[in-house]
């Protein structure tokens, strides 16, 4: 393997795909579901521990040489008894596992833009749709430049202070983890690492998916019901992707977006895992609250009552584990609060009053719909935990589970009063965190209620199984239901507004935007992929100014992207390039601004156009900075 990546064979998707199928091996499970749920929750949730320190990969990255030591390790575990171990890494296979396939084949539809996106203009132009999508670069550009996360590190003595310092970057982790894979472990060009962070978001989108829809297909009573599993993960899918779910890659939440999926994650490991001390499956669990907490903290608020279930019923029968397995769970539980404990290290330097009130560019959504979202989950985990079964409802962890929506709940009320006693309107944080509530309570209904219709409506066989025509009914019946759930939002097929007189689904809507995006002409963007490869051989600060006119780029997003994607995002950068936001379009109020940014620093350089070096020439006598203003 290390020979193919040294000649260039394993590179791009190839590379990523490997990596899939060699987790997808190991035989942490028999049903194919369930590995997926436990080896991408592992993956996912700890790629933050990947990336806290610098090591030494010999040019190949850290990346590349751990897919190497699982496949190496696989291929050693299975030469010592073929015939036995053979076996062990093929899954069984059930009907019910095809469903997770599926989500992936949609998930990869909706994602296409971004999978498939080849020139660095037109990745540039996909970002465009969230401002926030220029700082989710710089973090991982600059963990690819460092090697390591540099969130809370302390910058050397007389250095700027890194930008989102402050910001535990978990998702960021797991796309420079990508990133590498596909690109190698030296950040290449601009362009090309552009194009290949668009490529590791897109991976992001089908990654989350996926994983919420193997959640739903790995209980064990829904793998008996294959047709319920299929209803039951359209749901939750559905609202994930196509449904309200869409507006948050929309609007570039990618770390939020991920972090959603480890919670739905975290709900299935909890509550189905048969015993405490469990090494495999607690690490899966731990797994899922560290990318929650440096992906977005607040979430915890959803996913820590949902972990805790685990320990429903607390029974010595329990507990019973050999001395091995103790202390592997030992030492993960030490390591999973260590890293706790570094992300609240690094969350420590912010006031969480003044963060959780200020405002944000952040689609609302339906309080309706997340309020009858989470009335559902209590009401279904109750019915739930109600279920004949071998202990109280209150004595079952399916009964503690209705814990999440109303931990949820709980703090969704308080982020509003203090908002709306700090201002006279709800803002970012309490909608953005209306989008979990929603989500995870959808996951944790449909989850609960699947349960109960399928105990309630069990058909009884006489031992040789359902009848053909029963089977072909409730099969028939799925797909049909299934199929009705994905146009709740609107219709699925391209191309289907009919006049707007019928609503496209929002996921599809999103997918279409980022394909007329992708297409149309980005002379803007390209100017600013320009600037910043004209700038990286250049010593000092570096501030693209876009042409006059330049449409569909803000000022000062420019100026950010041109900081971001020359890997010199500072705290004190940020604040020499805030003039921007005064521009007006005008050679007056273009030439002002540039002398202001360029007096207030003698290492800072403009990185414009031709045009606008003429106009400041023209609007500024003698040019006192024109040496200082050059083109790409």
């Amino acid at each position: 393997m290390v020979l193919l990546r040294t000649v260039g064979l394993l590179e791009g998707y190839l590379a990523v795909g490997v990596l899939i199928v060699s987790l997808l091996l190991l035989p942490t499970s028999t049903v194919l579901s369930r590995r997926i749920l436990l080896s991408l929750s592992i993956l996912v949730g700890s790629s933050p521990l990947l990336w806290l320190v610098s090591v030494p990969t010999a040019g190949l990255g850290r990346s590349v040489v751990g897919t190497a030591l699982v496949v190496g390790g696989l291929a050693a575990w299975v030469a010592a008894d073929p015939p036995a171990r053979v076996r062990r890494i093929v899954p069984t296979l059930r009907v019910v596992d095809v469903v997770p396939l599926i989500a992936a084949a949609g998930a990869i539809f909706l994602a296409a833009p971004w999978l498939r996106v080849s020139g660095p203009s037109s990745a540039l132009s996909l970002l465009q749709g969230g401002w926030d999508n220029s700082a989710h670069y710089s973090m991982v550009h600059m963990i690819r430049q460092l090697g390591r996360t540099y969130d809370g590190a302390t910058p050397p003595p007389g250095a700027e202070s890194l930008k989102f310092a402050d910001y535990p970057q978990g998702m960021h982790a797991f796309v420079a983890t990508l990133v590498e894979l596909m690109a190698g472990e030296v950040p290449g060009s601009t362009g090309s690492e552009i194009v290949a962070f668009d490529r590791a978001l897109g991976i992001v989108v089908v990654v989350a998916v996926v994983l919420s829809a193997a959640a739903v297909c790995s209980l064990p009573r829904l793998r008996r019901s294959p047709s319920v599993a299929l209803v039951t993960t359209a749901v939750v899918v559905t609202v994930l992707a196509l449904g309200p779910g869409a507006a948050l890659v929309s609007a570039g939440f990618f770390n939020f977006y991920l972090a959603l999926a480890l919670c739905t994650a975290a709900v299935v490991v909890a509550t189905t895992m048969p015993r405490i001390v469990m090494p495999l499956h607690l690490g899966a669990l731990l797994a899922t609250l560290v990318g929650v907490t440096y992906g977005w903290a607040v979430l915890l608020a959803l996913a820590l009552p949902a972990a805790l279930v685990v320990l429903v019923p607390l029974r010595r029968s329990r507990l019973r584990a050999s001395r091995r397995q103790w202390v592997v769970s030992a030492v993960m539980v030490a390591v999973a609060l260590a890293a706790a404990g570094r992300a609240a290290s690094v969350l420590s330097t912010l006031d969480a009053t003044d963060v959780l009130v200020i405002d944000g560019g952040i689609s609302p959504v339906s309080l309706s719909f997340v309020t009858v979202a989470t009335a559902l989950a209590v009401v279904g985990c109750l019915l739930w935990a109600w279920l004949p079964g071998s202990a109280r409802w209150w004595a079952r962890r399916e009964g503690w589970l209705v814990s999440v929506p109303l931990s949820g709940a709980a703090v969704a009320i308080a982020v509003a009063l203090l908002q709306l006693s700090a201002a006279d309107h709800l803002s970012y944080y309490f909608w953005k965190f209306a989008y979990g509530l929603l989500v995870v309570s959808v996951m944790v209904a449909s989850v609960a209620f699947a349960h109960v219709v399928a105990s309630t409506y069990q058909v009884r066989t006489d031992g040789s199984g359902a009848p053909a025509a029963s089977r072909r009914r409730r099969t028939v019946l799925g797909v049909v239901l299934a199929g009705a759930v994905t146009q709740s939002f609107g219709l699925t097929p391209v191309g289907t507004t009919l006049g707007g007189e019928i609503d496209t689904a929002p996921g599809i809507q999103v997918r279409a935007d980022l394909e007329r995006s992708a297409a149309g002409d980005q002379p803007a963007l390209e100017a600013l992929v320009a600037a910043a490869e004209s700038s990286q051989s250049r010593e000092g600060r570096q501030i693209a100014l876009l042409p006059l006119g330049a449409e569909r780029v803000h000022p000062m997003s420019a100026a950010q992207w041109s900081l971001a994607l020359t890997g010199r995002w500072t705290v004190e950068a940020n604040a020499a390039v805030s003039p921007l936001g005064s521009l007006d379009g005008t050679h007056r109020s273009t030439a002002a601004v540039i002398s202001a940014v360029l007096a207030a620093d003698p290492t800072t350089e403009i990185v414009t156009d031709p045009g606008t070096l003429a106009g400041y020439l023209e609007s500024q006598p003698g040019g006192d900075f024109a040496s200082r203003i050059r083109t790409w």
